[in-house]
């Protein structure tokens, strides 16, 4: 390699170990954007080594990376204006670009700034989930908040955070909830990985259904509290990032089925997975005894 190869490399090990996300050409041969996958490492369970690979012509390089502490907190803001509006005006303040999104949740419709898992997200919308009334969705823990601001794997300072939003929207947000944690691994971009909603329209209890998609899945789905999913749902989480959740179908503890699916009680999720979802469902269908309903594709 180079001596000028080499201080490429090491610019670019800088840039993507600030930013996993960033796009970085390769360089070596500047012929494709290098794909960046994490693995914690081996020798330090506070770092990450972080493999840089060139899709195009193959080259590689390793730096070693200390693994952050992120935040994710939930604002609710009291603003006579709507979502959209909110969006717009926090942007410039956050210094990020809203797009809109669809959902199941937030009300049919969010405004969204970041994408990747690995990196910082900001989610604006109603302070409710996908029902038309949003008096019977309000979070009870901010009834009088008409707009709902989430950050998650943020980086910033809760302090510098809360005076940028209240210039921009003329009202002091309050700090629903707080957590902090290390920051997700970066992962590359699966073309193949997938997502799908079942309804399971059986009679099992919530735990039960959980055990066998467990066993199926060969996952422990561990027991998790959320203002959605009923208040109580399971999460497994499998190899990148692959997500599999078994709640009650419904969102907040009063929300309404899917109508998709109104006379299933249970719903199980499998969000960025790669598995061949035909035999998957074909193996929990033998297991549980019913048929299940596919309520997405």
């Amino acid at each position: 390699m180079s001596s000028e190869a080499t201080k490429r490399w090491v610019e670019a090990g800088k840039l993507l170990s600030a930013d996993p996300t960033a796009a970085v050409r390769c360089p070596e041969r500047d012929d494709g954007v290098l794909v960046v996958r994490d693995e914690l490492a081996a020798s330090d369970s506070g770092k990450i080594e972080r493999a840089l690979t060139c899709p195009v012509c193959g080259a590689k390089n390793l730096v070693l990376v200390r693994r952050a502490r992120v935040h994710a907190w939930v604002l609710g803001v009291a603003a006579g204006e709507p979502p959209e509006r909110v969006a717009e005006r926090l942007g410039p303040a956050l210094g990020v670009t809203f797009a809109e999104r669809t959902s199941v949740f937030h009300g049919g419709i969010c405004w969204q700034a970041g994408a990747s898992l690995a990196a910082e997200r900001i989610l604006v919308h109603a302070n409710r989930d996908w029902t038309e009334e949003p008096s019977e969705r309000l979070l009870t823990i901010a009834p009088d908040c008409t707009t709902i601001v989430r950050f998650r794997n943020s980086r910033r300072e809760l302090a510098h955070v809360l005076p940028a939003v209240e210039r921009a929207l003329g009202t002091r947000p309050r700090v629903l909830r707080e957590s902090a944690g290390l920051a997700p691994l970066a992962r590359p971009a699966r073309p193949g990985a997938r997502s799908a909603v079942l309804g399971y329209p059986g009679t099992a209890p919530l735990d039960a259904v959980a055990a066998v998609v467990g066993e199926v899945l060969g996952l422990t789905l561990e027991r998790r509290e959320s203002d959605m999913f009923g208040g109580t749902y399971r999460l497994a989480r499998g190899p990148d990032n692959e997500q599999i959740y078994v709640h009650p179908n419904r969102d907040m503890p009063s929300g309404p089925a899917y109508a998709a699916a109104p006379e299933c009680p249970i719903i199980i999720r499998f969000d960025g997975t790669e598995r061949d979802l035909a035999a998957t469902v074909a193996a929990l269908e033998e297991r549980l005894g019913v048929k299940l309903q596919r309520v997405t594709p």
